[in-house]
This record gives structure tokens, C-alpha cells and sequence, in this order.
């Protein structure tokens, strides 16, 4: 059976701690990396779905530097 993930392109996958499907987000990221698939899996801790709708929370600052690291990474 051929696997279907191995062409995806790279991934970045931000499951928030508290999340319904942060699990699913962690066995899907580590499906892309058994896969070859570049991924950067980040559990955000003390997070939330929305939590990021706070941009004066240093939580958020810090997310944010770490998701245009990620995108420079990717894009070069």
C-alpha cells in the first residue's frame, strides 16, 4: 500500500493544550513525519482555541515569532 502522506509539502501543526483535536493534530503530525514529511509540531501549553486573539499576551508575541520562524523556514 503506497503511503499517501509522502508528497505532502512541509507542515507546521500548533495543537493548543486544551483542544478537543489536540490529539488527533499530534497523531496526524507524526503520520506526516513517519511519512518523510517536514513537520514542525509546536503544543502550545496553557493554550486555547483562540487564545492568540490576545496580541498583547506574551504567550501570543512569543507563538507569533515562533510561526514566522516556522514560514521563513519553509519558505526558503
Amino acid at each position: 500500500m503506497k503511503n499517501e502522506l509522502h508528497d505532502l509539502p512541509p507542515a507546521y501543526i500548533e495543537p493548543q493544550q486544551f483542544d478537543t483535536l489536540r490529539d488527533e493534530a499530534i497523531v496526524y503530525a507524526n503520520k506526516l513525519k513517519n511519512a518523510g514529511v517536514d513537520v514542525d509540531l509546536n503544543v502550545i501549553s496553557g493554550s486555547y482555541h483562540g487564545f492568540d486573539a490576545d496580541l498583547k499576551s506574551p504567550l501570543v508575541k512569543r507563538v507569533f515569532e515562533k510561526r514566522y520562524e516556522v514560514i521563513r523556514k519553509f519558505i526558503q
